[in-house]
């Protein structure tokens, strides 16, 4: 069979999602099985770890106020042990008025010879269990102002781990939304630094080259995950001259974190001594 990889796309027709929602009888927790959108908390631009259509069971509930999520999900399996991966994890999302805090946890139990569909980021192909802890925090202190962090930490057993910080200011003016974007992901380094195993990390999105957010196609993610890299943007967004039209404007300074002694440095993988300026405008029509 196809299609139930991560991403669940076939060969000729895509399956893109389809689950089933119930209720579990005298609670109040509520199943959903299936191919489904999965995604762990991200504030800044979206998840580097994990955010796809995928396989899974999740269940959610609220407990004392919060929402609980837990989840099992299969982005990869042929039917071979060693080339099954499973996902195990739980999101707690506690709303705290001018703030919303989303820590979470994920595990990936992965057989010896698997490798996960989609992850094109991955650092190889992951060969051994994997352990992600993160949060996601969203913050208005006033109207129209917001702070948004993000932190992510992930290792490989028996490598060394990785993480991802990103943060982003906001302020929605009448004409457009000035923002302050800025992240560093670790690299590969000399002093025991790695960088962070991830199971789709494109989805993390500061820029139009970093990451899939190329309109065109065949250019999606020119320069590689936002893994691997650090950037600092100003950003004009929701910029609106014309009904049902906007534009979205960014300047972006932007650096790799791995050692520049790798030799598998590429234009997606970059060393400390790369680095590029990118200018965005970005138009959408709806």
């Amino acid at each position: 069979t196809t299609g139930g990889d991560l991403g669940a796309d076939g060969v000729n027709i895509e399956t893109k999602r389809a689950y089933l929602d119930f209720l579990v009888p005298s609670t109040a927790i509520t199943l959903r099985g299936g191919l489904q959108g999965l995604s762990l908390p991200a504030a800044v631009a979206g998840s580097p770890i994990l955010s796809d259509d995928v396989a899974a069971i999740v269940a959610t509930s609220t407990v004392a106020g919060a929402n609980v999520t837990g989840f099992f999900a299969r982005p990869s399996d042929t039917g071979d042990s060693k080339t099954t991966a499973d996902l195990f994890g739980a999101v707690v999302s506690a709303d705290l008025g001018a703030a919303t805090v989303s820590p979470y946890f994920m595990f990936a139990n992965v057989g010896d010879n698997a490798t996960i569909a989609g992850s094109s980021a991955a650092v190889g192909n992951i060969d051994d269990n994997v352990t992600w802890v993160g949060v996601a925090v969203d913050v208005a202190p006033i109207n129209n102002l917001t702070f948004d962090f993000d932190a992510a930490y992930g290792k490989i057993n028996g490598q060394d781990a990785g993480f991802m910080v990103a943060g982003k200011a906001a302020y929605a003016a009448n004409f457009a939304t000035p923002a302050l974007v800025a992240w560093y992901g670790s690299g590969d380094d000399s002093d025991g630094e790695g960088i962070m195993p991830t199971v789709d990390g494109l989805d993390m999105i500061p820029t139009t080259l970093v990451g899939e957010g190329a309109m065109g196609p065949m250019a999606d993610a020119l320069f590689g995950s936002a893994l691997g890299k650090w950037g600092v943007s100003l950003q004009a967004e929701e910029i609106t001259f014309l009904e049902k039209l906007s534009h979205t404007v960014r300047v972006t300074y932007i650096q790799g974190t791995n050692d520049d002694s790798n030799n598998d440095l590429d234009i997606a993988k970059w060393g400390e001594d790369d680095r590029a300026v990118e200018f965005d405008v970005v138009n959408v029509y709806s």
